[in-house]
C-alpha cells in the first residue's frame, strides 16, 4: 500500500471509538486500499501482457470499487424525508 494511503488510514480513529457503520466503512476502505495496492504491484511487475494477471487485477480493482461504494452507503445519511439509497 502506498505510504500516503497508509498514513491516512493510520490517522483515522481506532474502530473501537467508532460507531458500527463508521467502523465497517473504515474496514471496507482499508480493504479497498489493499486491493488497489496489490493491483498496482501486479501492473508494475507485468512486462508482458498476461490474461491471468489482467483478470486478477480486474477482480482486485472491481472489489476495491465495490468496497468504496459500500463504505459510501454506510457513511451517507439520507436527507430528512428521503428514502435511503440502499438495495
Amino acid at each position: 500500500m502506498s505510504a500516503a494511503v497508509q498514513q491516512t488510514l493510520d490517522r483515522l480513529p481506532p474502530s473501537s471509538e467508532l460507531g458500527a457503520s463508521e467502523a465497517a466503512a473504515q474496514a471496507l476502505l482499508a480493504a479497498a486500499a489493499e486491493d488497489a495496492a496489490w493491483a498496482w504491484r501486479m501492473l508494475q511487475g507485468d512486462d508482458t501482457p498476461n490474461p491471468g494477471l489482467t483478470a486478477a487485477m480486474t477482480a482486485l480493482t472491481d472489489h476495491a470499487a465495490a468496497c468504496c461504494d459500500e463504505a459510501l452507503l454506510l457513511l451517507t445519511v439520507p436527507a430528512a424525508g428521503e428514502p435511503a439509497d440502499r438495495p
